[in-house]
This record gives structure tokens, C-alpha cells and sequence, in this order.
């Protein structure tokens, strides 16, 4: 579902995949494997370049809520870990597409982004989205980007990003 969203300038959908991913991941964390959670946040990032900014920004707010439910998850931000298998990223089962065996090399690129909350949330989530120290947010982004829920704060943050 997830390569198939349109990534134009209606970003409707985008905010019903991320309500959804948060039922799913987030709130129901117990029941979710770390392969599963892996694999949503490499999909999250790889769909992170091909949205405008303003849904990028949702879709890398998502993948830290992610990131901080599951801190295993930071095997992503290793390159140097080998796994057994190759990162299938075509598979429909997500469970099953090797994701412990790819990087999230995505970040790096939304580093040099044009807009400065893509750049500045893609270098918080490669420096493993931490809650204190130099790579951490400031308490005005993390307020209006992260700390509020993502089911209530999607329209608003959609809307006022429109380049």
C-alpha cells in the first residue's frame, strides 16, 4: 500500500495511511514483531522522498513515534550490521522482506532537503531520534511536530506546508 499512495499535491490519502500506521504500530506495539516495525520504517522513509514536504514531515513524525516505540528499530541507522538475506522492498508481506538487512540511507538525503523541517527532522531520526543532547529537538518543533497525536495533528500541519 504503502509505494502505491499518490504523491502529488492532494495529500489526502497520506494522512489516512499515517491515522492508520499509528493504529497499527504505534498503539498496538505489543502485538507487533520488530521485523514488522522495521520494515514500516524503512517503507515510511523511502515513501518520506517522494511526498511534498509537508506530508514528509508527517510520514518522518511517524517514523519516530515508531522509532521511539520500538528502540530496536535503531539497527536501521547501523551500515555496518550484516544480516542474513537481501531487503526485498516489493514484497507485500512485510514481515518477510529482510528489512534488519538494509539502512536507512533514505535520511541522509532528507538531510540536504529544500525545506528546513524535512532537513531538520530527518537529521534528528539519523541521529536516533533522541530526547535530549544536540540532536535533539527543540521544544517548539517537538510541540508542534511530534509530541501531539498524529490522528489529531495531520490536517493542520498538512495545510500550513503547502509550497
Amino acid at each position: 500500500m504503502l509505494p502505491r499512495l499518490h504523491a502529488g499535491a492532494p495529500n489526502d490519502d497520506i494522512i489516512i495511511v499515517l491515522r492508520c500506521l499509528d493504529a497499527m504500530l504505534t498503539r498496538r506495539r505489543k502485538q507487533v514483531t520488530l521485523q514488522r516495525a522495521m520494515a514500516f520504517v524503512k517503507r515510511l522513509s523511502t515513501l518520506s522522498l517522494h511526498v511534498l514536504p509537508n506530508a514528509a514531515v508527517g510520514v518522518l513524525a511517524a517514523s519516530r513515534a515508531t522509532v521511539h516505540s520500538f528502540p530496536r528499530c535503531d539497527l536501521l541507522l547501523d551500515n555496518e550490521v550484516q544480516g542474513s538475506g537481501v531487503y526485498l522492498p516489493e514484497l507485500d508481506e512485510p514481515e518477510h522482506c529482510n528489512s534488519q538487512n538494509t539502512a536507512l540511507w533514505e535520511l541522509h538525503i532528507l538531510q540536504r532537503h529544500y525545506h528546513p523541517v524535512v532537513r531538520r527532522l530527518a537529521s534528528h531520526l539519523s541521529h536516533g531520534a533522541p530526547s535530549e543532547g544536540s540532536a535533539a529537538l527543540d521544544a517548539a518543533m517537538s510541540r508542534k511536530y511530534v509530541q501531539r497525536p498524529l490522528t489529531s495533528s495531520l490536517r493542520p500541519l498538512m495545510s500550513s506546508y503547502v509550497l
